[in-house]
């Protein structure tokens, strides 16, 4: 069984760097010498999985090999508590926008390599009780072989938390203030 994954590579290193760490085959795979299955939900356990991995011509192996392992529940990996689902971020303000136009925002806010092939691209919609706050849901697709479930998050934009709180930390386009979010009245 695999165990935690590096969520800093993108997804097929992740999973490749932890065969190769656990040694799980005599030649170390590269994720570019295999075709990448889509993963089989294992009945019984969430986030269960089996994913085949079947060798390409030019590969130094040949074959296929399964692997079963425990894919990251989104609910876990991006909520420690309601208020840590708050992205704050500036320049939102298309009400059509999706996941995927602020995916490397989300990325860069939890330290997590994302892919827009592996989410779905739900739509941003805003919050009735904070003008310009959008929330979404992110949930991975069925072929991310790295994330199960799904967790709702919300988007804040500068302006509005700068009249929340005095300290605000900004890190690439994105600004962290350490307060709770207000509830609204």
């Amino acid at each position: 069984m695999l165990g935690s994954f590096n969520l800093g590579l993108l997804r097929e290193e992740a999973f490749v760097a932890k065969v190769n760490a656990m040694k799980l085959t005599s030649t170390p795979l590269n994720a570019n010498d295999v075709n990448w299955g889509v993963p089989t939900p294992v009945a019984g356990t969430p986030g269960r999985a089996q994913l085949t991995l079947t060798a390409k011509p030019e590969a130094a192996f040949t074959g296929a090999v399964t692997y079963t392992y425990d894919r990251l529940d989104v609910e876990e990996i991006f909520n420690v508590s309601k208020e840590d689902r708050v992205i704050h971020s500036i320049g939102l303000g298309v009400t059509t926008a999706g996941v995927h136009d602020v995916l490397q925002q989300i990325s860069s806010f939890y330290g997590i390599a994302m892919q827009a092939s592996d989410w779905t691209n739900s739509v941003l919609t805003e919050d009735n009780n904070f003008a310009g706050c959008y929330n979404f849901t992110l949930t991975p697709t069925a072929s991310n072989i790295l994330f199960y479930g799904s967790v709702d998050l919300k988007i804040w934009p500068k302006r509005q938390i700068t009249a929340l709180v005095e300290n605000i930390t900004e890190t690439e386009g994105l600004y962290i203030p350490s307060f709770q979010t207000p509830n609204p009245q």
